[in-house]
């Protein structure tokens, strides 16, 4: 948001408390603070319980692929045990559900994959970065006291409304 300091940096020195980010963050923090004695957990829980937003590595074949046969043996190989633990390697999280818990995965992978059960996808539009800026427009409003948090957020859902009537 804006000017601030970066997650990894705020989350590194100690200035944030908390952060919302995921599993590829381990890395980082091996690399740039050492010493940082850190944890993963769920998002806290509101009157409608937890939840988060999924997205990241889509898999998926277009109808107007011209190599579909290829492309889904891609897929396939994707979706198989072995390619899913030589992800989990470099810190992405298995689609395969029964993976969790397995002892190739990390057992901080545990958290995100329990949080992925309540996870909500990315509205898949293309107006989606101008619905984030909304949102991140709305959050910096509460965070410098401009806005009461029901008002922005109501103000950002007016505005996600009008780009998706477009």
């Amino acid at each position: 948001m804006g000017g601030g300091i970066a997650t990894d940096a705020g989350q590194g020195t100690g200035i944030y408390a908390m952060i919302i980010d995921g599993p590829w963050m381990v890395d980082i923090y091996k690399a740039n603070y050492p010493e940082l004695d850190y944890a993963f957990a769920p998002i806290p829980a509101g009157v409608n319980g937890t939840s988060s937003v999924v997205g990241g590595e889509d898999v998926v074949i277009l109808d107007g692929s011209v190599n579909k046969e290829a492309a889904a043996k891609w897929v396939a190989y994707l979706m198989r045990v072995d390619a899913q633990k030589a992800l989990a390697q470099v810190g992405v999280v298995p689609t395969i559900a029964s993976l969790s818990g397995d002892a190739d995965m990390p057992a901080y992978f545990a958290v995100f994959m329990e949080q992925l059960k309540t996870a909500q996808a990315r509205v898949p539009s293309p107006k989606w970065s101008d619905m984030d800026t909304a949102i991140s427009n709305a959050y910096q409003r509460i965070l410098n006291g401009d806005q009461a948090a029901q008002e922005a957020l109501d103000q950002a859902a007016t505005e996600i409304d009008a780009l998706l009537a477009q």
